[in-house]
């Protein structure tokens, strides 16, 4: 990837205009191979499949996609790593602690435990890492002009069972690769959210042959070409799949793979002007992820954009929240946007909607004076101002609504709580 270049742009939309600064990068190229990206460990330890387990192998692991246990990751940094690489490996573990519950941990050598990551410089390669825990010592490498946060964070992403977004199976719905000899495979049975990410920072740059083109022209930018850490939903991605507690616990379920233990985890936050439970769903429109309320009698989540109403049946996703709104020692509840403290919002989707990598959609809640009825819709965070759009959009009844009197869905941790059940955890330990 060559040096990023200091390209600036205006970008315009529908709700309003902002100037945004940013750079723009160059074509990234993760060298990972695609037999990789299932997770095999035989695979990547050389190992042919239908090869019997024996002692010389007993320390590896065969199964396909292991997880880091409990979200911890040991690494331990190579000489071939500068003071900056060091700087720059410590940003992306950042990204990681500060939006998931995954852990990365120095190990030492004599550790019981084998299985660690060893971060190292290729200058050979832009990026390569083995996909989720093989067992044993595994790397995750960049090199040459790509030694950044945001190459580390790609192949960290690998490290924690992450394929490429743009290798999807159903990618060809969302992009095309127009006059391309070659380009990138499509891959079965990946680890990716419901709703094709564009954001993702296991996707490609768009507008190469092995990026892609977005089919609409509405998204110009895709992974690291839109932002430098990881998106809305590849935390989501993340949480899930290594069962993230306290404020990281709540799941946007399919519809269509609703189970009855994910039903008794969708919780009511009132009751509409019908009588009917306020359950929180969103669904695809548009490109924007639009949350809004679920009507159960009609399989439907009704909700608006751009100041028309829709009722959506297909891609329906219902918000679950394990253990109620008050539980592992946190709280899930609506609070005054003005008041909103920044990171405690539940946010539904990034930017690339708008070409802006500052706004996300956020869970909005409304009381129409006039009638008190109740709606549930979508609020607009403004990153780089840490403030709210003015007013958020509702749909009540069959009718679309704005206010600037509206609350956003939060979560807080207990501090207290959560001294009090490492403490009790500790003594059980003991």
């Amino acid at each position: 990837m060559a040096m990023t270049k200091n390209i600036y742009k205006k970008v315009v939309f529908s709700l309003y205009t902002l100037t945004v600064y940013f750079p723009f990068a160059t074509c990234y190229s993760c060298a990972t191979p695609d037999d990789w990206l299932s997770g095999s460990a035989r695979v990547q330890n050389g190992i042919p499949e239908q090869e019997d387990d024996d002692s010389a192998h007993a320390h590896i692991n065969t199964r396909r996609g292991e997880v880091w246990p409990n979200g911890i990751v040991k690494y331990k940094f190579h000489s071939s790593l500068t003071l900056r690489d060091m700087f720059e490996v410590k940003k992306a573990f950042e990204e990681f602690h500060s939006k998931t519950c995954v852990r990365f941990v120095p190990w030492k050598e004599g550790e019981r435990d084998r299985d660690f990551v060893s971060i190292e410089v290729d200058n050979k390669i832009c990026g390569i890492s083995n996909v989720c825990k093989i067992g044993g010592k595994q790397y995750a490498k960049f090199g040459g002009e790509c030694r950044t946060m945001t190459t580390m964070v790609h192949e960290l992403g690998h490290t924690l069972c992450l394929a490429h977004e743009h290798q999807r199976s159903d990618r060809d719905d969302y992009l095309n690769f127009r006059n391309c000899s070659e380009h990138p495979r499509k891959l079965r049975n990946t680890r990716h959210s419901s709703v094709y990410d564009y954001a993702s920072q296991m996707h490609y740059e768009c507008g190469f042959c092995g990026g892609g083109w977005a089919t609409t022209e509405d998204i110009r930018k895709c992974g690291p070409d839109f932002s430098r850490g990881l998106s809305i939903l590849d935390v989501e991605v993340i949480n899930s799949l290594y069962n993230c507690q306290g404020c990281q616990r709540h799941r946007w379920v399919p519809l269509s793979s609703l189970t009855h233990s994910d039903k008794a985890n969708m919780y009511n936050f009132g009751v509409t002007t019908d009588g009917s439970p306020l359950y929180i769903c969103r669904a695809l429109i548009l490109r924007q992820l639009t949350p809004g309320i679920y009507d159960e009698a009609n399989q439907a989540c009704n909700l608006t954009i751009d100041f028309i109403s829709h009722n959506l049946k297909d891609g329906v996703e219902l918000l679950t929240i394990p253990g109620g709104p008050n539980a592992q020692c946190s709280n899930y509840q609506f609070v005054n946007q003005a008041e909103v403290v920044p990171n405690n919002f539940v946010q539904v989707q990034g930017g690339p909607i708008f070409n802006n990598p500052y706004l996300s959609i956020d869970v909005a809640y409304a009381v129409k004076p006039a009638t008190g009825e109740v709606a549930i819709g979508k609020a607009l965070w403004v990153e780089n101002e840490k403030r709210y759009w003015d007013q958020a959009e509702f749909r009540i009844g069959s009718e679309t609504y704005t206010s600037r009197d509206y609350k956003v869905l939060c979560c807080t941790n207990n501090r207290d709580c959560m001294i009090e059940q490492t403490f009790y955890t500790s003594k059980l330990d003991l």
